[in-house]
Formats: C-alpha cells, sequence, structure tokens
C-alpha cells in the first residue's frame, strides 16, 4: 500500500512538473515571444505524434516514455490533452492579455492547479456536489493559491477576485480543459476590471 501511494505521488509530481515548467513563460521578454512560440508548437506536434504513437500501441522517442510516466489511468485509453490544453491556454493569455494580466494567468494556472492536487490528494475528505472528483479542500487550496500568484503582479482586492474565479473554474467538471479556462477566464475576469 505503501509503494502504490509513493508511486501515485511520484506519478502527479512528474505530472504537475508540467505546470511548473509552464510558470517560466512569463520571465521571457516579449521580444523572445516568437521563438518561444516556434518552440511550443514543435514541441506540441511533437507530444501529438508520441501520443497517436502510444495509443497505437508503439512508444516515440523520448516523449514516449515520459507521457507514459504521466498519464493518469483514465487517459490510458485515449488521447492525453492536458499539456496541449496547458500550452494553448498559457500562450493564448501571452497573445491577448496584457503582460500582467498574462502572467498573473500563467502563473494561476501554473501554481494553483498543482497546490489543489497535492492538498486535494492528501487532505481532501470533502467532496463538491456538482464535482465529486475533487475536494472543497483543494479548491481552497486552489483559491489561495491562484490570490497569492495575483498578488506578485495585482493589487490585493483584484488578486482577490482572480484567484476565486480561477478556483472556481478549475473545480468544474473541465477534465484537461481547465488547463485552457482557468487562464483565460481569469484573464478575461481582469480585462473586464479594467487590467
Amino acid at each position: 500500500m505503501r509503494k502504490q501511494m509513493t508511486g501515485s505521488w511520484l506519478h502527479e509530481i512528474r505530472r504537475k512538473g508540467m505546470h511548473v515548467l509552464v510558470a517560466c513563460m512569463p520571465l521571457f521578454p516579449t521580444s523572445f515571444y516568437p521563438v518561444m512560440f516556434t518552440v511550443i508548437a514543435l514541441l506540441t506536434a511533437a507530444y501529438t505524434v508520441s501520443e497517436c504513437f502510444r495509443i497505437n500501441g508503439y512508444s516515440f522517442p523520448l516523449l514516449g516514455g515520459i507521457t507514459r510516466s504521466s498519464i493518469r489511468k483514465t487517459e490510458e485509453r485515449g488521447f492525453a490533452f492536458g499539456p496541449i490544453t496547458l500550452l494553448l491556454g498559457s500562450c493564448l493569455s501571452l497573445v491577448f492579455f496584457s503582460p500582467v494580466v498574462a502572467s498573473t494567468a500563467i502563473w494561476i494556472v501554473a501554481f494553483a492547479d498543482a497546490i489543489a492536487t497535492i492538498v486535494g490528494r492528501s487532505i481532501g475528505n470533502h467532496r463538491i456536489p456538482y464535482n465529486v472528483k475533487k475536494s472543497i479542500e483543494g479548491s481552497l487550496a486552489a483559491w489561495i493559491a491562484a490570490f497569492l500568484c495575483g498578488c506578485v503582479y495585482l493589487p490585493l482586492f483584484p488578486a482577490i477576485l482572480a484567484g476565486l474565479f480561477a478556483s472556481l473554474i478549475e473545480s468544474l467538471p473541465l477534465r484537461s480543459l481547465d488547463n485552457l479556462f482557468v487562464p483565460i477566464g481569469a484573464g478575461l475576469l481582469l480585462l473586464c476590471l479594467g487590467y
């Protein structure tokens, strides 16, 4: 049992490592964006090919092993869209929002989802009525993490609202689409607030 729990945690750490890597995107200057988008497009294409190989029982060099070690049981028989929606949500944020809003949105999707998973899996005992796969404790942790990410770039009140809205989106039964809707939703809210 202990070995299974350790394996489960290692699996989630590998899975959420991609989220944390995305947090580096706002650190690049805007002049570097075309190169970054090209690299992301190439990685997305390679990942898509790797997933097609995996679904058909083959292994794509390098990416195949990474994908197999980080997919969830529910994704084993189908295409794992999580990395693509994460990269897409982050790239769209950089394209359509101001640097402050894009950075906030990307940090929120990078850290809030990871914290929600860690807290939800370790102490999450109270299920959300509209999404029993997630816990109230995990969503509360997502809100705190999103709020703290917002505080890096925003005043207190917009950071509270962005964190609350992002954690609400994260709590919905969206599967991998939360990686797309969390940054876009938080960014649109901040845009409506004048940022």
